[in-house]
């Protein structure tokens, strides 16, 4: 239940609010003495405790940025298309070229034709001895 800020009511519970704060912050303050007179190497202690916290935060946010870049790099090289060129282009276009230019004889590109067939075959056999393209 809300109170009108000015009735007697209110202010006197802003009052008790108040007053216990205030005594409450004397309590703690009373404590912390009795705290630092049974354990006098508190204070250093505390001190030298804040400042290894404060270089470990620097220091996590130091190796958090580098991790993050290792980590961009490294996606970027796992998941990059490594553009290659395709075996036997020359060849092929060759058999092309001369199927076009020879569409009603296209016995005359027999000699195009073998050299694609060769250069497939040993571009097959190259795949295949370095595992299947992964490794080159």
């Amino acid at each position: 239940p809300s109170m009108p800020p000015n009735t007697p009511a209110a202010i006197f519970a802003a009052h008790q609010r108040e007053a216990g704060a205030k005594m409450s912050a004397a309590a703690a303050a009373q404590q912390e003495a009795a705290a630092r007179s049974a354990f006098p190497g508190l204070d250093l202690a505390l001190t030298r405790t804040m400042r290894i916290g404060e270089l470990l935060l620097k220091n996590e946010a130091e190796e958090l940025k580098r991790v993050s870049e290792w980590a961009s790099e490294v996606h970027a090289g796992t998941y990059a298309i490594q553009a290659r060129e395709v075996p036997c282009g020359k060849e092929r276009e060759a058999c092309g070229g001369c199927y076009g230019a020879n569409a009603a004889d296209p016995l005359k590109c027999a000699g195009e034709v073998a050299a694609y067939d060769r250069c497939a075959r040993l571009a097959q056999k190259a795949f295949v001895m370095n595992g299947g393209g992964g490794a080159q």
